[in-house]
């Protein structure tokens, strides 16, 4: 697979302290009446201050006596990224909407800035000049309306980090950090994850989704056409993999988890799998990296089938293709077992039918035909798990989670596509 090719300069860049001179300078651009909501990103901002990749700057930093507007304007031409912290009154604003947002964006298209739009509130914004960017937090779901605003600032921290890391490789400069050696080290096993990762082609083509015999959730059966060939992780992403992008171990510590780079990466939320996903997608600018949707899955799980299991309906079958409570949990094995130990399907890929669940991107509706009266509260989650009957694992199965919580049995694969 090709990955973002490093040059060796940068590659025995050794920084052993904070190197400010290479840190993004951060813009915002918002109304005062998101005073509050600024100051407690820029709080969670502190962790990317501390470690020399960003430096930031609004308008309470104006000294006495200075020109504001003047001020204001050299800050905005000499900043890296602008946020756009965006709510009613930031649309409202003459001076944010009129003035900053239109060199903002002046500023975006020629290239010399990044504009990221931060939705604080719920307002109407996608038909503004900024409407068509990324925005965070993900889904542009307003900070304002997530149970937990901290999870919300997480997923913005870890947005602008993946921006500003790109940046500093775009511009040739060393990823800034107090623990440089650490930061660099890091760099260089996300390089190795990305040329290591094993993906299967998934052809296009139509079929079937859902089950008439299966749970109320997957009917009616109606078909879906997948338009275009894919690519899909022929395993689900490892604690070897999840180790070296991301630094940590979620399920060390844990219960009911097997211990080893090749074991599945558990204890990972819906919002931890986005935030692995977009360190990738920061170090690789040939190809770009996501869940799959509901629909991507099953036509994948699949494999050409229109059977229970890609390997036809008899559960006898189902120990030479994976992991479910018959041949695991209820034989003495209470954790998921290390990836790829099972046949793969028709497709290549391993897994699919047990060992652990799987992230979807989609939010869960109930039932194909219903109109949900409420927003979705849960994440879709698919393939069956260890410790669950074999009916889970079925293609058409589903189930859903609070995407903010984990657990020993969850896990996530990846799609990938070129840029």
């Amino acid at each position: 697979m090709a990955g973002r090719k490093r040059s060796k300069a940068m590659e025995e860049i050794a920084v052993t302290e904070i190197a400010t001179a290479g840190a993004a300078k951060l813009f915002f651009s918002y109304a005062h009446e998101d005073q509050d909501l600024r100051d407690k990103l820029e709080e969670h901002l502190a962790i990317l201050n501390r470690l020399g990749k960003i430096s930031t700057w609004h308008d309470r930093k104006i000294g006495a006596g200075s020109d504001w507007a003047g001020t204001i304007s050299e800050e905005l031409e000499s900043a890296d990224v602008v946020l756009l912290l965006v709510s009613s009154s930031f649309i409202k604003s003459e001076y944010c909407y009129g003035v900053e947002v239109d060199r903002a964006m002046q500023r975006h298209k020629q290239g010399s800035a990044i504009v990221i739009p931060i939705i604080l509130r719920p307002v109407v914004w996608e038909e503004a000049s900024f409407g068509k960017l990324q925005a965070l937090p993900i889904d542009g779901k307003p900070v304002t309306k997530w149970r937990n605003r901290d999870d919300a600032f997480k997923d913005i921290t870890s947005g602008i980090a993946g921006a500003v890391d790109k940046l500093a490789r775009e511009k040739g400069l060393p990823i800034a950090s107090a623990a440089g050696r650490h930061e660099l080290e890091k760099s260089r096993n996300t390089a190795s994850v990305l040329s290591d990762m094993k993906f299967a082609l998934i052809p296009p083509g139509t079929f079937l989704m859902g089950s008439a015999d299966g749970e109320a959730d997957q009917k009616p059966v109606h078909e879906v056409a997948i338009a275009r060939p894919f690519y899909m992780g022929s395993r689900v992403v490892t604690q070897g993999e999840w180790k070296a992008v991301m630094g940590t171990e979620p399920w060390k510590g844990r219960e009911f988890v097997g211990d080893g780079d090749n074991f599945p990466a558990v204890y990972v939320s819906w919002t931890d799998a986005k935030s692995f996903i977009a360190r990738l997608n920061s170090y690789d600018s040939e190809n770009y990296y996501r869940l799959p949707t509901e629909a991507e899955w099953e036509y994948a799980a699949r494999a050409g089938s229109i059977s229970k299991f890609s390997f036809g309906d008899d559960e006898n079958l189902f120990n030479a293709y994976g992991w479910y409570t018959g041949n695991s949990y209820e034989a003495g094995f209470r954790y998921a077992h290390e990836v790829g130990l099972k046949r793969p399907n028709n497709w290549g890929l391993y897994d699919m039918h047990g060992n652990v669940w799987e992230w979807e991107e989609d939010w869960y509706h109930g039932s194909y035909a219903e109109q949900p009266s409420q927003a979705p509260m849960d994440r879709v989650l698919r393939g069956g798990g260890y410790d669950y009957p074999a009916k889970g694992s079925a293609s058409a199965f589903r189930y859903h989670f609070l995407p903010i919580r984990s657990n020993h049995v969850i896990g996530f694969r990846l799609v990938r596509e070129s840029l």
